[in-house]
């Protein structure tokens, strides 16, 4: 009788253990060079008619809780920027035609910076339906040194 109360017990013990693991796993912050990196990166962007940033800010310390911005639970690093300019396609097809919409009115501007680099833990960048890469400019070769990405859309 003494045996089951011993696994009982056991089994108590692990699942708060393992409970307590994860509230401390859960709140991490962001990385304190990926915020720097992200915040260059922002610097690059001249223009953000929708305010789409407008969370990344240097006081604002967990650049995980940022628009865009996803970490992992665990460690805190970045692992995806989603920036993709949401006016691409949410409306029906004559509307752009007629030039009542324009999803240019709506993307981001400037620059891609080589600072993304800091984010050395990133899969996901997905900068679809923004002006980022300039008139005619071809996509920045630093991009092929991401070694963690796997999804990369800058249409």
């Amino acid at each position: 009788m003494a045996a089951p109360n011993k696994v009982l017990f056991l089994i108590i013990i692990l699942a708060t253990a393992s409970s307590s693991v994860s509230s401390v796993t859960f709140n991490r912050s962001c990385i304190p060079a990926e915020r720097a990196a992200l915040l260059s990166f922002k610097a690059g962007i001249t223009g953000d008619p929708d305010n789409r940033l407008v969370s990344w800010q240097q006081g604002a310390r967990d650049c995980c809780r940022w628009s865009g911005v996803t970490c992992n639970s665990r460690t805190g690093h970045v692992v995806k920027l989603h920036l993709r300019n949401e006016y691409l396609f949410p409306f029906p097809e004559e509307d752009y035609i007629s030039g009542a919409i324009d999803p240019e009115d709506h993307s981001l501007r400037g620059q891609v910076s080589s600072s993304l680099l800091g984010l050395s833990h990133l899969k996901h960048l997905d900068l679809s339906g923004n002006i980022v890469l300039g008139a005619g400019m071809a996509m920045p070769g630093f991009l092929g040194s991401l070694q963690s990405l796997t999804y990369l859309n800058l249409s």
